[in-house]
């Protein structure tokens, strides 16, 4: 099998290939496909020459690096001195001679005479403006001052000022009496100051266009009338000034409502929308509330006593329920969990006085709310339960709290046996 040429990639045969007219035509084609031509050769590619020598003066191919020495030994070029210039005239006589400005061209196509009347002019024109500008600054000043005339007007603008330096901002400066200045007046930024009670102070200096006084919101209604506070004019009622015979009357009135240990109710008066100095009554109308219709030996709104004697009464049945008590023992005042209870619901009326009868065991329930006159109680109501044994009651006496409660609508008192009956009995 023949190798391959380094360079051109051609092949090339062994002692044992047998090379053929083709092959050598192959071979032709490939060696001129791939050559440059002799004339005019293109490369492509980065292709390298040998580097002449320095100095070489043939047509042998310059590289890139002979080209680089051949530059970098050309030396630097010096600046030509008088001396050096050759041909020069030794003198240069003077040629007095003469010309009119008209003819004497001036940058831009004019001329020099055209230049200098327009000078003239415009330093004619200046110093009109600049006249006007200093009478505009209170000094009376014409074209026709000198440039002197004129610095000395200028001068004088603000000897006639009466600035001061606490009278401008600090940092600022301005002239005054012919001298600049800086001004000292102090800087105070632009502040929201907040109103107080009293009278406030500012510092003297500038506030800035954005200083504000924090608005004071004023509820009109709760200002009393005739008084008025941050411009706000005040709606509220004066009640004393108002009141006939020194008494509001009330715009609702209402009771509170019966909790256990609390029979007495409380009475609430809504007075009227204003102001009160301590000596006005609210009053409201109650026909209804009379001793009359109060029970006996009940005291109302702190000196009325009732004398009414009411008569309520209640009876039923009803079963002791599987849960067990939490009763507190009026010696101890620990909690017993025995007995039981029993729930009754659908009262109209507070009982003062309240039996229950266990039909199946004889147990008795006694509850009162008047516990005067028994000795060693002072709760303001009790319980007494009896409870058999099989040969004899046992007593048993528990004070408010735990599981006993007693309302206008139903009660929970001690019983015994889960799913017994009970007959109750309660007066009012």
């Amino acid at each position: 099998m023949p190798t391959t040429t380094p360079k051109l990639g051609l092949p090339r045969p062994v002692a044992s290939d047998n090379v053929t007219l083709v092959n050598q035509q192959a071979l032709i084609d490939a060696i001129e496909l791939g050559a440059a031509p002799i004339n005019s050769p293109e490369l492509t590619g980065i292709p390298k020459a040998p580097t002449a020598a320095a100095g070489t003066n043939t047509d042998q191919i310059a590289t890139m690096k002979a080209l680089k020495a051949a530059v970098d030994a050309i030396p630097a070029p010096t600046a030509p001195t008088w001396t050096n210039i050759t041909g020069k005239p030794s003198t240069f006589p003077p040629s007095p001679h003469g010309h009119s400005a008209t003819e004497i061209t001036a940058t831009g196509g004019t001329n020099v005479q055209a230049e200098i009347d327009n000078l003239k002019s415009s330093v004619s024109s200046g110093r009109d403006a600049v006249a006007r500008a200093i009478t505009g600054m209170g000094q009376p000043a014409s074209g026709g001052d000198t440039f002197a005339q004129m610095a000395t007007k200028v001068s004088a603008i603000s000897t006639d000022a009466t600035a001061a330096v606490a009278d401008v901002l600090t940092g600022k400066t301005f002239y005054q009496g012919g001298v600049k200045r800086t001004g000292g007046m102090p800087n105070n930024g632009t502040p929201t100051i907040v109103p107080t009670s009293s009278n406030i102070t500012l510092a003297a200096g500038y506030y800035g266009p954005t200083t504000t006084v924090q608005a004071v919101s004023v509820p009109a209604a709760k200002v009393l009338t005739g008084t008025t506070i941050a411009g706000t004019a005040g709606t509220m009622v004066n009640q004393a000034a108002v009141a006939p015979n020194g008494h509001a009357n009330a715009t609702q009135i209402s009771f509170g409502a019966y909790t256990a240990g609390n029979p007495n109710l409380r009475t609430y008066l809504m007075p009227p929308v204003g102001f009160y100095d301590g000596t006005i009554w609210v009053a409201a109308d109650t026909p209804s509330l009379d001793p009359s219709n109060v029970r006996r030996g009940i005291s109302y709104l702190s000196g009325g006593l009732g004398t009414l004697n009411p008569s309520y009464f209640a009876s039923g049945s009803t079963t002791v329920s599987g849960s067990a008590g939490s009763w507190i023992n009026n010696n101890t005042s620990s909690a017993e969990t025995f007995p039981n209870i029993t729930n009754v619901s659908g009262l109209t009326f507070l009982p003062r006085v309240i039996e229950m009868l266990n039909l199946n065991n004889g147990v008795l329930t006694w509850w009162t709310s008047d516990t005067a006159g028994f000795i060693g109680y002072s709760n303001s109501s009790m319980c007494i339960y009896y409870h058999f044994n099989g040969s004899t009651y046992n007593r048993y006496i528990f004070k408010p709290g735990g599981s006993m409660n007693v309302t206008a609508t139903g009660f929970s008192l001690p019983s015994h046996l889960s799913g017994t009956s009970v007959m109750w009995w309660a007066w009012g």
